[in-house]
């Protein structure tokens, strides 16, 4: 195949072929759908090594199991039309079965690779005219949903009871690779580097500094693109800092799948998955590869992020699609990337990473650029306006100068100076070093930020809707009381240890000496989809922790869970939902009988039994008994207890109408109530946010008697009236409901939708709320929320539903995440009030020295130098800044308070810093000018006492962010010593002094200096306060006026009514 070869009469069409059909065409790229191929190894084989002969091919992959094949090919030795003709020539693409063979048989008797035409002419030697191809040749099928789960199973060499073996596996692993979508690989730093220089700011600093070249200064020239040079610099570095960061962050979020491999139940990682493993899917997982459903129970799913459809699509196992069906029609798949929402279901994998669905937009999904923050456009605006306004104010002191009679390159050059200090090119990387580094900080308290617009909502909450379970408390539920007719156990042990028993008036009890007990412990086992493993002292649980509990305590009674499972077969099941609030399963035990078996809310049994198991046998359930099993409930609910009762009915046959049809006539067994103990730490972070302006309310499926005793342990005051039952909530309007929110502190036994609509009718107040969940009904609200907060335990319906995740479950690490978004936001907001004050007292010094007709007080390298030791190193220092020592020591503390970045406050702190500093320096140069007729000496005194009172700014705007002192902060010192040294390296250093047109100082200069800059600041603190005490005055008195306005509207509006 590597002779010359005339293949001008080839085709070269790239449509579809006799052999199946293109994928796709790419450069170097090209992927075929090939007829015959799936399940046929030798031909896979045989194709591999006859295009691995084409002079040209670099990769040759061939998928036995999907029936595709992959050739990268190098351009500048073999066209794509080049490698098409050789590949119709060859008739490599559509091998008959025969061909095969023969390649085998001649392969392992001569040892030497053999060409396709040679295995096609012994093929044919060996068969009869017209023989047509084997049996076995089928057509390749892609079309997964168009074919019954058994075939494909068989087709993938599965098994839809035991799996893969582990050997398959791997072997399929090395074939298809990891299961995951291609990485978008970090730009390099280069072009990073250039991404600098592509912003207004940079565009305006580049036509300032062409200018002077004009002008025959072609050094301010170089010395201002040498500054934004260092700038581009620096801001590279950080990016790809950041970057790094974000991609270590992603690792953080793994995504594990439960499968069945060689006949067991394992959890595994997402990317582990190949083609053919059975996946275990259920209400709140994340499917993690394409695959077909082989089994299903009452499965909806989310395919929002696939298809666009907002509402959960029902899936079933029992169907066959047809092939045209679309996408999101194919009710027996589901998709990477979806979300089940609802029931279970056992799935085979047929794609996975780029081969599925989700892999095919990633390409589409690769070229969308990141939005920026609502921070990040605010800023973007402010510094537009920055620019445009400081083009204004050059161009108006420039006109001022040509006025006075300057020439025009001394107009210009004002121009061009002015232009230069009002500009702060470096803002916009201040900003993203600030949010990245707050994001890493977060990751230590393991809290990780999945959007960084959420670091800036998280600073501005109000308000932390809190689900009690694995936040509030450890997630350890341990039954404590059994209940079941006339008779109540104690339950001894803590959380899931093996120790423990049952008591009955202080005796120990066992199952066998109590027939009722063993039967309510039975259901409560048999009715579970949990599991526990022994592991040392304690039990290793799978699943939910309530359900762990149940499994716990009936082992305690002897009931073990595998021999329980043994002896009953569960045949159909109704999940547990939010909505019905119990679980029911058909189950048959060994000599065949049939039963219906309940696990749930009490009130909600109730309502679907009519008779109670009593000592004797059973009764029925009268007003009396139903009104006193309440009454235990409550009594248990009061002593913080969560109850769940299980109930039972004996079935004739299996059922075949829908399982919740039977739920009727049931007998109601008993009662489990348990509790689940507080975090330590958690009373101490509650009495943080209150301190810090933050509430909290407590959101339950809890009995409400039981949140309140819950509440009570927090150090919630609650009367009954701030207790809100989930019944009372949807019998209320929006209206009433927003109004009930200003006093409500804990809600109980609330809906999916009754949890969304408290979310809703807390903003419609105006408050920015935080909500916390960790399963499929909380993601609804977690959506409405603000700032979503997952935890790290719960489903992946919750995490994608969430901006912040917690890989700890404690309510403390939300405290530390709203700590540093506060510490973040008021370290962004110092950062500009910082940068804003040294500008305005740059532009109020050259413009004063300038309408004083007086010589240009500083020329652009000087300004560009000012820059860089005042502005850019102090500001990505500050930008890092962290509470201080003191402040994390305490038990108790206020959290960083700040609103907003831009306020009538930070306007005034920056004007009242600003005008002392920039009127001081201007009275400097003015002073010394005309004493000594020196400019130079008078332009470098301007420049130090400039310099050092911008330096001495830093400490102000630190305590304004909260940061440590500045003596505690050793690298501000740093900074700030590296920045004087470069100063004074400047003003003494022969070879610089050169450039920055600057003259050695003497001491009585510094002397005069140092007076400036005091006398700048000593004028700066009374100016400050009476400032901020006037914005004070004038935010009181509007409030004042809206007040008397509103007050004058309601009189009116009263007297109206009267008459």
């Amino acid at each position: 195949m590597q002779g010359n070869r005339d293949i001008s009469v080839r085709p070269t069409g790239w449509t579809d072929f006799p052999f199946g059909r293109l994928i796709h065409r790419l450069p170097g790229r090209v992927r075929f759908q090939i007829n015959r191929l799936p399940g046929n190894q030798a031909m896979a084989n045989l194709i591999r090594d006859i295009c691995g002969q084409i002079n040209g091919v670099k990769q040759v992959t061939v998928n036995p199991v999907t029936g595709r094949m992959l050739l990268l090919f190098d351009e500048t030795k073999l066209t794509g039309d080049q490698l098409l003709g050789l590949l119709l020539e060859a008739d490599v693409l559509f091998v008959s079965q025969q061909a095969v063979a023969a390649a085998k048989e001649t392969s392992a008797t001569d040892g030497h690779p053999v060409t396709v035409k040679e295995a096609q002419t012994d093929a044919g030697a060996s068969n009869a005219e017209g023989s047509a191809a084997v049996d076995g040749n089928l057509a390749v099928e892609t079309d997964w949903h168009a074919l019954p789960p058994s075939e494909i199973v068989e087709r993938l060499h599965s098994n839809s009871s035991s799996g893969l073996d582990r050997n398959e596996v791997m072997e399929r692993r090395r074939f298809f690779g990891t299961n995951e979508l291609p990485k978008v690989e970090r730009p390099a730093w280069y072009r990073t580097l250039l991404r600098q220089f592509f912003n207004f700011t940079t565009f305006t600093m580049v036509g300032i500094s062409a200018l002077p070249i004009f002008l025959g200064r072609i050094r301010d020239t170089a010395g201002v693109l040498l500054v934004l040079a260092v700038n581009a610099v620096i801001g590279t570095y950080q990016e790809q800092k950041a970057q790094k960061d974000v991609e270590a962050l992603k690792k953080l979020s793994v995504h594990h799948a439960k499968a069945i491999r060689s006949g067991e139940e394992i959890r595994i990682l997402a990317d582990q998955l190949v083609p053919g493993d059975i996946l275990l899917l259920e209400a709140g997982d994340r499917v993690p590869a394409d695959a077909i459903l082989v089994d299903s129970s009452n499965v909806e799913v989310d395919e929002s992020a696939l298809t666009g459809e907002s509402l959960p699509v029902p899936k079933m196992a029992a169907i066959v699609c047809e092939t045209e069906t679309p996408l999101a029609e194919r009710k027996n798949m589901v998709y990477m990337g979806t979300l089940l929402t609802r029931g279970r279901a056992r799935a085979i994998v047929v794609a996975t990473g780029r081969q599925t669905e989700m892999g095919r937009l990633t390409h589409v999904l690769q070229n969308v650029e990141s939005r920026p923050t609502p921070l990040q456009k605010k800023l973007n605006v402010v510094a537009r306006t920055l620019v445009i306004s400081a083009l204004a104010i050059a161009g108006a002191v420039g006109a001022a100068r040509f006025i006075q009679g300057y020439s025009l390159i001394d107009t210009l050059m004002t121009g061009v100076s002015v232009a230069t200090t009002a500009i702060s090119e470096g803002l916009p990387i201040m900003i993203t070093v600030a949010l990245v580094t707050g994001m890493r900080r977060m990751v230590r308290h393991k809290a990780v930020v999945r959007q960084l617009a959420a670091l800036e909502t998280l600073a501005k909450v109000d308000i932390i809707c809190c689900d009690k379970t694995g936040t509030l408390t450890t997630n350890q539920m341990t039954v404590r009381q059994v209940v079941c007719g006339e008779r109540e156990w104690s339950v001894t042990g803590h959380g899931y240890q093996r120790t423990g028993n049952f008591l009955e008036n202080g005796q120990s009890v066992e199952s066998r000496s109590n027939r009722n007990l063993g039967w309510i412990a039975t259901i409560a086992a048999v009715c579970n989809d949990a599991s526990i493993m022994p592991d040392g002292h304690t039990w290793e649980i799978k699943g939910d922790p309530t359900e762990a509990a149940l499994l716990v305590a009936a082992a305690k009674a002897g009931i073990l869970q595998d021999v329980c499972r043994n002896e009953w077969q569960r045949l159909h099941e109704l999940p547990f939902d939010s909505e019905r609030r119990r679980m029911s399963v058909v189950c048959r035990n060994q000599i065949g009988e049939y039963y219906l078996f309940c696990k749930g809310a009490v009130d909600e049994l109730l309502k679907i039994c009519d008779h109670a198991l009593t000592e004797e046998s059973t009764r029925p359930l009268d007003t009396r008994l139903r009104t006193k099993l309440i009454e235990q409930e409550y009594k248990a609910a009061e002593q913080g207890m969560r109850v769940l009762g299980v109930a039972y009915k004996r079935l004739d046959h299996l059922p075949s109408t829908p399982l919740n049809e039977w739920e009727s006539g049931l007998v109601f067994g008993g009662m489990f109530a348990m509790m689940d103990p507080l975090r330590q730490d958690v009373q101490t972070s509650i009495e943080t946010c209150r301190q810090s302006g933050m509430e909290v309310v407590m959101i339950t499926g809890d009995h409400p008697k039981t949140a309140q005793a819950i509440s009570r342990e927090l150090g919630f005051v609650c009367s009954d009236q701030q207790i809100l039952s989930g019944t009372e909530l949807d019998r209320m309007s929006d209206e009433e409901l927003m109004k009930a929110t200003r006093q409500i502190k804990i809600y109980s036994r609330v809906s999916p939708a009754g949890k969304q609509r408290i979310v809703s009718a807390l903003q419609k107040r105006g408050l920015v709320v935080a909500m916390t969940g960790d399963g499929v009904n909380d993601a609804p609200a977690l959506k409405q929320a603000d700032v979503g907060i997952a935890l790290g335990s719960g489903t992946d319906v919750a995490k994608e539903s969430s901006a912040l995740v917690l890989a700890n479950d404690h309510f403390s690490a939300i405290v530390k995440a709203i700590r540093q978004g506060r510490t973040v936001l008021s370290n962004i907001r110092s950062t500009i009030g910082y940068i804003f004050t040294g500008n305005l007292a740059e532009v109020l010094y050259a413009s004063l020295v300038v309408a004083a007709g007086l010589p240009l007080p500083l020329m652009p390298l000087q300004m560009m130098l000012m820059n860089i030791l005042t502005d850019s190193l102090p500001t990505l220092i500050m930008t890092l800044g962290q509470p201080s020592a003191r402040r994390n020591q305490q038990s108790v503390e206020r959290l960083p308070s700040v609103r907003d970045v831009f306020d009538s406050t930070l306007l005034t702190r920056v004007t009242a810093g600003g005008l002392p500093v920039g009127l001081a320096t201007a009275a400097l140069f003015i002073g010394v000018l005309a004493i000594t007729h020196n400019p130079a000496l008078a332009s470098t005194m301007a420049l130090a006492a400039l310099a050092l009172g911008k330096l001495a700014l830093v400490p102000e705007w630190r305590r304004a962010s909260g940061s440590a002192s500045l003596r505690q902060d050793y690298m501000m010192l740093t900074t700030l010593a590296v920045s004087l040294t470069g100063l004074l390296a400047s003003i003494y250093l022969p070879q610089l002094r050169g450039v920055f047109n600057s003259v050695p100082l003497g001491v009585h200069h510094w002397a005069v200096i140092a007076a400036s800059v005091f006398t700048a600041r000593r004028l700066a603190e009374p100016l400050t306060r009476m400032a901020l005490g006037l914005v004070r005055y004038v935010a009181l008195l509007g409030q004042s006026i809206r007040f008397s306005s509103a007050v004058g509207r309601y009189t009116a509006a009263s007297h109206t009514g009267c008459q």
